[in-house]
């Protein structure tokens, strides 16, 4: 008994990493969402891009933090030593749509 309750749960861990491995791009950018949020770990993860896009991150008084180009519905962005606070991401996708989120980095 206790062998096939080892087998689910590999079973169900490897689906769990395939599903964001194979995650398929998106049409627009429109439900793209960052977590964690609060962020404390060095990165954060955008999820629900199209092909490819840019994202463009930008602290709340509008000064530019980073700026880079994804390819893939899932990207992480490991942010280094950057002060604790809210961000704003604008990202843009492939298609022309536009898509902007807040989140939050704890230090």
């Amino acid at each position: 008994m206790k062998k096939i309750i080892l087998a689910l749960l590999i079973m169900f861990s490897f689906s769990a990493c395939t599903d964001l491995i194979f995650e398929k791009p998106k049409k627009n950018v429109n439900n793209v969402i960052a977590y964690p949020s609060p962020a404390k770990d060095g990165y954060v993860n955008f999820k629900n891009l199209t092909a490819t896009a840019t994202i463009s991150i930008y602290t709340v008084v509008g000064d530019l933090v980073d700026r880079f180009n994804t390819v893939g519905a899932v990207v992480t962005w490991y942010y280094g030593n950057i002060a604790s606070g809210v961000y704003i991401a604008i990202i843009e996708g492939d298609d022309g749509s536009k898509e902007s989120i807040k989140f939050a980095i704890l230090g």
